[in-house]
């Protein structure tokens, strides 16, 4: 039988790790009709985007004061890719860029109702310059600030967070600026520890399984 070459070997061990590797999720939205541009107009529902994707890629969209975020039709060479941006929602359904606008929360693709979290994080902002000061936000599953990066808008910002333990990001704007191309790294179940009074509970539970062993074993002799 002929020897199996070690850089065979060595190929197939490489190929099985980067097979295995889980690839960043890319949303552009463009599957969606997008409403017009006119902030402080009512968002129609097949403009509302919040649970689409959470089976998918377990992400999450809202806003600050709506359970969804909007699809706007932003046209060519205002949007980063083809025509559809997002804006926000106000807690009247009406289209908003100002504020705490955009929040997307992890959970589980397969659970939803377990938490998720994931290490990157990125959104762009529109190609229209406004020059305002805006920032995106990155928090842990309990609320936690992880992360902030805060840019004046020149058309097109990058913003990201690269940090373990990302279970929601908020984008603040001021006035009018659409974001686009929201991208994450694939998402894992989030090691949620338990409250100090389950611990609590707990200890006192198996505390008292010991002395009631040992009154038992009293009784018995």
């Amino acid at each position: 039988m002929k020897k199996i070459s070690w850089k065979l070997i060595a190929a197939f061990v490489c190929s099985s790790f980067l097979s295995g590797t889980a690839q960043a999720v890319l949303i552009d939205f463009e599957s969606f009709p997008g409403m017009d541009n006119f902030p402080g107009t009512a968002i129609p529902s097949t403009s509302q985007i919040s649970d689409q994707f959470l089976n998918s890629d377990g992400v999450l969209f809202s806003s600050h004061n709506s359970p969804f975020i909007a699809a706007v039709n932003l046209g060519t060479g205002h949007a980063t890719s083809g025509v559809i941006g997002v804006g926000g929602s106000t807690g009247i359904g009406e289209l908003t860029y100002a504020g705490y606008f955009f929040k997307a929360t992890f959970y589980d693709p397969t659970n939803p109702l377990i938490k998720a979290v994931t290490d990157f994080v990125s959104i762009r902002t529109d190609l229209l310059a406004i020059n305002q000061l805006l920032r995106l936000e990155a928090y842990d599953v309990n609320g936690n600030q992880l992360w902030i990066d805060q840019q004046v808008d020149i058309g097109g910002n990058l913003f990201s967070a690269t940090v373990s333990g990302i279970h929601s990001v908020a984008f603040f704007g001021e006035t009018t600026t659409a974001l686009d191309d929201f991208s994450f790294n694939a998402v894992t179940p989030a090691n949620v520890p338990l409250p100090p009074a389950v611990w609590l509970f707990g200890t006192g539970f198996l505390g008292l399984m010991g002395f009631t062993r040992k009154n038992k074993f009293h009784a018995c002799s």
